[in-house]
């Protein structure tokens, strides 16, 4: 039997996985989760967000003490103002 996990699930299991590791290599920059994988990191937000804009789910965060979310689901994006444990 095959468990399918929503996409979204996967990007922030990954991100919870893989967050000490973009916290040492990716310091204030904006990463990008795509897919349950890493898909890049950028300087900006805005650079972040048209890396992660072709895709349907994303999770693009800043890696810093209290970082920004933001998640694309289908055409709209939220933003998470909160930290992400």
């Amino acid at each position: 039997m095959t468990i399918n996990i929503h996409p979204q699930k996967a990007n922030e299991k990954q991100y919870r996985k893989i967050k000490e590791q973009l916290e040492k290599q990716y310091s204030n920059k904006y990463v990008v989760i795509v897919n349950g994988g890493l898909l890049g990191a950028e300087d900006s937000l805005e650079k972040a967000w048209a890396l992660a804009s072709p895709y349907e789910n994303a999770l693009v965060t800043r890696i810093a003490k209290k970082p920004m979310r933001a998640k694309l689901l289908g055409s709209s994006l939220r933003l998470h103002l909160h930290k992400m444990d």
